[in-house]
């Protein structure tokens, strides 16, 4: 019987939107301020970063985020990752993974963490990012980076095609089996935004999304470790009985960009089916808490994201 256990300890998450500027144009981007012409905007420089980093007393046990935007557009973005290097903490970058093989990757180590969308296959993934060939440049950035010994995580975000379409579905999963990865694979949903209600896309609802997700973690749940978060796990929850660990408060998330500098406030966003949902005690089908439910094996733990 699978155990949930908990892994969190204090920890100090600095989270940084490096640019404003944005090689692709998703459908559901979560910046509405986000400029998706291929050049970078409003960046934060190198010096004011680290200036920041150096009077938060980043260490060890911290976790610096690099986002955008498209991180990679970034001006300094090589001076950047090997700044924040220098903490000795782990790096983890947000990027679509389309730049990868244009920055330096000579000193990247496993403290160094990219985690890239994966929107479907060929086809279905061009249309989400409105770039055609985007799918082919992701995949070629991986290859590219796979060659040093930093972490690579796939991100698969279940959208309406894939999850109303059993042909689209069947052709991501082929074509996630031959995307180059080394440590884990997320599953998350797309999201409704601003940008998403001004495209008119269509909602992925936490019953499809329920669906979907329980579909992906029974393929790949012997293959690799898995992260779920924003997503509904109802399903995946009531395949055995688990008992439900203590989650800890003790996390701290802040956000800084050219403009902001702030601590986030994190919460449990309240959804209309968290009221009667009897796994609502982990609930991950909102983003704010910055935790995800992560599966190794015959362990489920509470985990960062």
């Amino acid at each position: 019987m699978p155990q949930i256990s908990n892994n969190l300890n204090i920890k100090r998450i600095f989270y940084s939107n490096i640019t404003y500027g944005c090689n692709s144009s998703c459908i559901f981007c979560y910046s509405h301020n986000t400029r998706h012409n291929g050049t970078t905007f409003n960046e934060i420089s190198k010096d004011s970063l680290v200036e920041y980093w150096n009077r938060m007393d980043v260490r060890e046990n911290d976790r610096i985020i690099i986002n955008g935007g498209e991180p990679l557009l970034h001006s300094e973005i090589n001076e950047i990752l090997i700044e924040a290097g220098r903490f000795n903490c782990e790096v983890l970058i947000y990027t679509n993974g389309r730049l990868l093989d244009d920055i330096d990757t000579s000193f990247l180590d496993k403290r160094y963490r990219f985690v890239i969308p994966i929107h479907g296959y060929e086809r279905l993934h061009d249309e989400i990012t409105r770039v055609d060939g985007s799918y082919k440049e992701t995949i070629n950035g991986l290859r590219y980076i796979m060659e040093r010994e930093c972490k690579i995580d796939i991100k698969i975000i279940i959208n309406y095609k894939m999850a109303t379409d059993n042909n689209e579905f069947l052709k991501t999963v082929e074509a996630i089996s031959s995307i180059p990865f080394n440590n884990s694979l997320h599953i998350t949903k797309m999201a409704d935004t601003r940008v998403s209600s001004r495209n008119s896309c269509k909602s992925v609802t936490p019953e499809l999304s329920a669906s979907i997700t329980r579909k992906l973690y029974d393929i790949y749940k012997e293959k690799c470790v898995i992260k779920i978060f924003d997503t509904c796990i109802k399903e995946i929850l009531a395949l055995e009985t688990v008992e439900v660990a203590h989650m800890t408060d003790d996390l701290f998330v802040y956000f800084k960009d050219l403009s902001y500098e702030y601590e986030f406030g994190l919460e449990k966003p309240t959804l209309p089916c968290i009221r009667t949902c009897k796994y609502k005690d982990l609930c991950k089908s909102a983003v704010g808490e910055y935790t995800v439910l992560e599966v190794n094996g015959d362990i489920i733990s509470i985990g960062l994201e």
